[in-house]
């Protein structure tokens, strides 16, 4: 597992739902760390604004004379993504 190169993984704790917990004790490579716990109320409402890596989500939207809109707009927006690429889009 790349991501934890620097990081034993027989030493680290794995913070999974609850429901899952054994099926996380079974299937490789998750069953090779250390310990397995559910994860606490805290530890969810954390992770609920986290996006999924390597996917933009729209940031901003804007109309062809660069006036920020709210949401679409009849012809051509232009839209910011949150990786900081952006690209037109026509509305109908």
């Amino acid at each position: 597992m790349a991501a934890f190169s620097d990081t034993p993984v027989e030493s680290a704790t794995l913070h999974v739902p609850a429901s899952a917990i054994d099926a996380y004790k079974t299937t490789s490579p998750w069953s090779d760390f250390g310990s397995i716990v559910p994860l606490t109320e805290d530890e969810i409402d954390a992770v609920d604004d986290v996006q999924a890596a390597g996917v933009a989500a729209e940031a901003d939207r804007y109309d062809l004379q660069g006036h920020m809109i709210a949401g679409p707009q009849k012809g051509i927006n232009i839209i910011r993504m949150s990786d900081g690429t952006t690209r037109k889009v026509l509305v109908k």
